[in-house]
Order: structure tokens, then C-alpha cells, then sequence
């Protein structure tokens, strides 16, 4: 004897079908998945990296776009220019001097007589929050597409009895090479600190040295000659390309920044930072989508942008 009941065929099969239907139903309920995300997670559904371990900027989104900065560094209008002397040749003077016919100056200070452009500052930069500002960390996606490989090298070079270019500014990854295209042996020695690199090795005429990749940090390293000792420079180091060296015409341009809220660090040698303190370092500055922040259009940061000297 069944213990079922025993449908009759037509009602079986409509019983079957409504089943079929909302099983049907059931599956299509389910969220689509787009075809890019990532593990069957749709692109709005992704949870943001906030716990990723680069920093991030604050108030700063490459989502926002791209703009430009722009400025001119130049030396107090009140204060008497700074001087320039010459410096004392003790090694090859002939050479340096090409026989007499040469002075060299000490060159910490190069200042236009007439426009008051100063060369050789170094702009770039930091976050907004000005807790962070002298950290180096960069969030990588905050970096234009168009800037995203490091060069692959930087080279410094001794033709005379100097150093060209005096102030370097590369990119961590980059492969510093010093070379000697005097007809001198010279001298290169870099005390890095923690940070590195430790250097204190000659240099032939003709050859070249490979320094290596240079970490990025926030206070710039000397370099000498110590064969040539009034021979100086400067070197520093980023995690991102939005940075520069100030020419004779004291201008600076950073193209391709993320739009959002900055600080833009400013520093020279005989000047050192530009800042309100030594906890409050930088301008403040906010970059905007497709357009250009000219810095010298504003008479308030026009005028932190003129340095003056020996000034802490």
C-alpha cells in the first residue's frame, strides 16, 4: 500500500511548472555583476582602501582631476640683494681659473639684479595636514598617469671646478650618477645620515660614479668636493614627480597635480624653509580641476614666495 497520494498527470505537470518559475525568478533576483569588477563585486559595491598602507593626503583626490602651479621665487624687495663673493682657489687654480681668466663665486645666492629672481630653490609637494607635511609617504594614486614612470637616471657633472646643477631634485628609484668631464681629478662625498648615501670617493677626469638610488626625504643633503672644497651642493629626493629647481628666472611650473587641498614646501640654502614655524612649514594652496594657480596673482603668497637671507 503507497503511503503517497497520486497526483493526476495534468495537475503534476502544472505543480512542476510553477516550481520551475519560481526557482526562475529566484535566481534573477540575485545582484548582476559587472563585467569588470573584481571577485563578483560590482564597482559601486567596493569598499574604499582606507586601510591601505600608503598615506593618504588629505582633502586630495586624482578623481577630482588635474591642474597646474605656477610662481616666481624672488628676493625680498625691501632688503639689499645679497652678496655673491669670491671664493679663495687653493687646488688646480689654473685650471679652475682657466688661467686667470675665470672668477668663481661662492654662489649661494644668485639673484637677478634687476627682476630679484633667485635660482636654485627647491619647490614641491606635501599634504595639507601640516602634522603630515614633512612625512614623504605619496599615495601612488595620486600620481597623473602621464608621470607615473621614474626616470631612470639623474647625472651631476664637474666640467670646471663647480658643480652643474648645483641643486638636485630626483625621484626615489632614479639612479644618481656623478660624473668628471674635467681634465681634473675631483671629489665627491654625500653624508646622508639614516637615510644614506655615505660617500667619499675620487673621481678621475673623464670617469663616472653611480651613486645609486637616493631615498626620499624632506630636508635636502649637502654634497662637496673635498679636493676642491668650495665646491657645494644640495640633493633631495621624492616619492612623486611634483617638484622643482628654480632657474635663473626664479619660475617653477608643476603640471598634471591632482586637484585638492596642499601645502607647497619652499626651501633655499640661505634661506632655508619657507614657514610660519618649524611645526607649520609650507603654503597652503588648493589645486582645481583644468585651471592653472598662478601663486604671484595673490599678494599675500606672493610675498611668502620672496625669500631673504639667513632667515630661520
Amino acid at each position: 500500500m503507497r503511503s503517497m497520494m497520486t497526483w493526476p498527470g495534468g495537475v503534476a505537470a502544472l505543480a512542476l511548472a510553477a516550481l520551475l518559475t519560481v526557482g526562475s525568478l529566484a535566481c534573477d533576483a540575485r545582484p548582476k555583476v559587472s563585467a569588470q569588477s573584481d571577485e563578483g563585486v560590482t564597482n559601486e559595491a567596493k569598499p574604499k582602501p582606507q586601510d591601505s598602507p600608503e598615506v593618504k593626503l588629505a582633502n586630495a583626490d586624482s578623481k577630482e582631476g588635474w591642474g597646474t602651479i605656477k610662481g616666481v621665487v624672488t628676493y625680498d624687495d625691501k632688503s639689499k640683494l645679497p652678496d655673491n663673493p669670491a671664493v679663495n682657489i687653493t687646488a688646480d687654480k689654473a685650471f679652475c681659473t682657466k688661467d686667470g681668466k675665470l672668477t668663481l663665486h661662492r654662489d649661494e645666492w644668485v639673484v637677478d639684479p634687476k627682476t630679484r629672481a633667485v635660482k636654485n630653490v627647491i619647490v614641491w609637494l606635501s599634504d595639507a595636514d601640516p602634522a603630515k607635511a614633512q612625512k614623504t609617504a605619496w599615495n601612488k594614486d595620486l600620481i597623473h598617469p602621464s608621470l607615473k614612470e621614474v626616470p631612470k637616471k639623474h647625472e651631476v657633472d664637474q666640467p670646471g671646478c663647480s658643480f652643474m646643477p648645483r641643486v638636485i631634485a630626483l625621484r626615489e628609484g632614479s639612479e644618481l650618477i656623478v660624473k668628471n668631464s674635467a681634465k681634473v681629478p675631483h671629489n665627491i662625498r654625500i653624508d646622508g645620515g639614516d637615510l644614506g648615501p655615505k660617500v667619499n670617493t675620487s673621481i678621475p677626469a673623464g670617469k663616472e660614479l653611480s651613486i645609486g638610488e637616493i631615498k626620499a626625504r624632506f630636508m635636502p643633503t649637502q654634497y662637496d668636493c673635498t679636493i676642491h672644497p668650495w665646491m657645494k651642493g644640495w640633493l633631495i629626493s621624492f616619492e612623486h614627480p611634483y617638484y622643482a629647481v628654480t632657474e635663473e628666472d626664479g619660475k617653477f611650473e608643476l603640471k598634471n597635480v591632482p586637484a585638492g587641498k596642499f601645502r607647497l614646501q619652499v626651501w633655499h640654502e640661505g634661506h632655508g624653509y619657507v614657514q610660519k614655524n618649524k611645526n607649520d612649514r609650507g603654503i597652503e594652496i588648493e589645486v582645481k580641476a583644468n585651471e592653472t594657480l598662478d601663486l604671484n596673482k595673490d599678494a599675500a603668497t606672493a610675498k611668502r614666495l620672496q625669500l631673504i637671507q639667513d632667515e630661520d
